[in-house]
């Protein structure tokens, strides 16, 4: 009976460990981060440490900057979510990626800690850091207005693309070009993707690779059937992520895909367009026209050598030649 007890204490351990294995795996993928040396300012206020600019970094070499000043991190992330894409959270990514690296000045990296601040921490509690901060390091202010202006419009969007229709069903060419948050074009990778009967020209695919330039990037298709087409066009752009430590700190997520379908229509293989009569106003027109109008000059003249000829004979005659 005791051996009977234990084999089913045993059972439900075991039961246990894997429902919480199953139901925990964040606890289990906890990252540890390192502290970040060099790359912050130390300061006090009201007689407590703090520091702004990088607090801490991975172990593949990503920065991580404090979005909680009143908090202390335990440099283990255990959650980690893309925030809103935001026109702050687009120019701190941008500004997280373009200074991702050693070697930048303390300066810099305190500028871009004071943004996060900015964007994301509570204002009642974060004004007082920024103003001493401005007062106490030279330039800061001036940094932080610089950077947040360099961050304007450097990442795609949304993207456009027009159609060039006058071939037809059968085949045709997409004007594609990526936008910045203002609307105006600017440069990247994108992918170009029909969903339906065609491919595109380079590769005989449904999808094609390309760079798009500001001023546009031209691809050509051709239809393997009839139907409805739809155009998608993704590109590649960078986010900002929030981690979760004891704090709240916000790193770049390096690769977020957007997508946007943006134009359907029709094709069909077997179309063929009807053959046009020449315009008048056509170079072939001209030449038609022309054409006539020596016949008809030709006619005439034919017509009145004949008419003389006729008149003379009968003059000769002594007859009437008028008729």
């Amino acid at each position: 009976m005791k051996r009977h007890t234990l084999a089913i204490l045993a059972a439900v351990l075991a039961a246990c460990i894997i429902i919480v294995g199953m139901t925990c795996p964040a606890a289990l993928a906890a990252e540890q981060l390192l502290r970040a040396n060099g790359k912050h300012y130390n300061y006090f206020l009201d007689g407590k440490p703090y520091v702004i600019g990088v607090n801490a970094e991975s172990r593949s070499g990503k920065f991580y900057y404090c979005r909680q000043i009143e908090s202390m991190t335990d440099y283990k992330v255990t959650e980690t979510t893309t925030v809103e894409n935001t026109e702050a959270a687009r120019r701190l990514a941008w500004l997280l990626s373009e200074y991702q690296h050693d070697g930048e000045p303390v300066l810099t990296y305190a500028a871009i800690g004071v943004l996060v601040h900015r964007s994301y921490d509570d204002q009642k509690v974060w004004v007082r850091h920024e103003q001493y901060l401005f007062s106490v390091m030279g330039g800061l202010e001036s940094k932080v207005n610089e950077l947040w202006e360099e961050a304007a419009n450097k990442l795609p969007v949304s993207s456009r693309v027009t159609r060039d229709d006058r071939q037809g069903l059968r085949s045709g060419s997409l004007f594609v070009q990526l936008l910045d948050s203002s609307g105006q074009p600017i440069e990247g990778v994108f992918t170009a993707t029909i969903e339906g009967p065609a491919v595109f020209d380079e590769d005989d695919e449904p999808t094609a690779v390309g760079w798009a330039e500001l001023e546009g990037t031209t691809v050509y298709w051709h239809a393997t059937g009839a139907g409805e087409v739809n155009i998608k066009v993704g590109y590649q752009s960078v986010g900002l992520d929030e981690a979760v430590t004891a704090q709240k700190m916000m790193v770049l997520n390096d690769v977020v895909e957007r997508e946007d379908s943006l134009l359907t229509f029709n094709v069909d293989n077997l179309y063929a367009p009807e053959q046009e009569m020449p315009q008048t106003g056509s170079p072939m027109g001209l030449v038609l026209g022309l054409a006539a109008a020596v016949m008809c000059c030709g006619a005439f003249m034919l017509y009145a050598v004949r008419r003389r000829w006729y008149a003379a004979m009968m003059s000769s005659r002594g007859g009437d030649a008028s008729r």
